[in-house]
């Protein structure tokens, strides 16, 4: 009895870090969609002011505080893959040894 509940529980585990992962894929998937968002604007900012004599010092004063902002971002959507990756495998993982705790009590 102890072992299917073991097994039950393992289960749950397994399914609540599988959810876990695709909640924090799809806000990954989010947070890059605005970071390309954002980058294209301060690449489009920067092109114009370019043009003109003395505007690409001007665009990189005011582009360097955002662009700092999407580096850390990037940074940080490439930690929350990583997480998120290991939680897939952990689930998995969890999961499958629930499912074979379960049928293995049965026989």
């Amino acid at each position: 009895m102890k072992k299917g509940i073991f097994g039950i529980i393992l289960l749950i585990v397994g399914l609540a870090c599988i959810g876990v992962s695709f909640y924090i894929k799809n806000q990954v998937a989010q947070g890059k969609e605005m970071i390309g968002s954002a980058q294209d604007k301060i690449d489009k900012g920067n092109s114009l002011l370019s043009i003109a004599p003395g505007g690409g010092e001007v665009g990189g004063f005011f582009s360097k505080s955002a662009q700092g902002k999407i580096d850390r971002g990037a940074d940080e959507i490439k930690h929350y893959e990583h997480i998120a990756n290991w939680l897939m495998i952990g689930g998995v993982i969890c999961a499958g040894l629930g499912l074979w705790i379960i049928f293995m009590r049965r026989k």
